[in-house]
């Protein structure tokens, strides 16, 4: 069964203004170590990651790329990494693993492409399109049971609110899968800054 990332919808609001949202937490979408049977490459495939392919050598320079920044005593070229990510991706999953193939193993995937992967349309961030949505997700965020925040605290003021969550959210839909806080970035993203696709049906 795919890993499951999205929980119930959570009501939160306050004096009957409520607004609604699908959130998830990562005691939600992780398994208990002790349940876990998958594999590494099981459970990024599920996650709709794309596993980087020996065929496409300049996806694999690319990331090398990074990967000698982050890593300046790993791996000294794209053979040995491709090395690496076997024997990661074949291993019974844990957390540390995972991260690791997650952020070296796969095609990139920034935190805007994987909402769309998980049927979320991020709202507008150089716009006013969207400004009745972001106004109610302000609302809500002010709540103190509101999930996955954002590192901001909210005032009175509705242009700079707006303006605050537009900038945080925007830099939020730039981080990628290579980033270290990349599944928080886009559990945050996921609650704060998009709504659902509308069913086309």
């Amino acid at each position: 069964m795919a890993t499951k990332l999205f929980k119930s919808l959570v009501t939160l609001g306050t004096g009957g203004a409520v607004s609604t949202g699908v959130y998830l937490t990562k005691e939600y979408w992780w398994p208990d170590d002790r349940k876990i049977t998958r594999s590494i490459s099981r459970a990024l495939i599920e996650d709709q990651y794309v596993l980087l392919d020996a065929s496409k050598p300049d996806d694999w320079s690319s990331v090398f790329e990074k990967y000698k920044v982050a890593n300046p005593d790993g791996a000294k070229d794209v053979s040995q990494l491709q090395k690496e990510c076997k024997e990661l991706l074949s291993k019974e999953l844990n957390k540390d693993n995972y991260k690791k193939a997650r952020m070296w193993c796969v095609e990139s995937q920034s935190v805007a492409q994987k909402l769309g992967l998980f049927n979320r349309s991020a709202l507008s961030t150089d716009s006013t399109t969207d400004d009745d949505k972001w106004k109610s997700k302000i609302e809500s965020h002010k709540s103190s049971l509101a999930p996955n925040k954002l590192n901001h605290t909210f005032g009175d003021t509705e242009e700079q609110n707006l303006k605050a969550i537009k900038e945080k959210c925007s830099e939020l839909s730039k981080k990628t899968n290579t980033d270290d806080t990349f599944e928080s970035d886009f559990e945050t993203s996921l609650s704060w800054c998009s709504v659902d696709i509308p069913n086309s049906n």
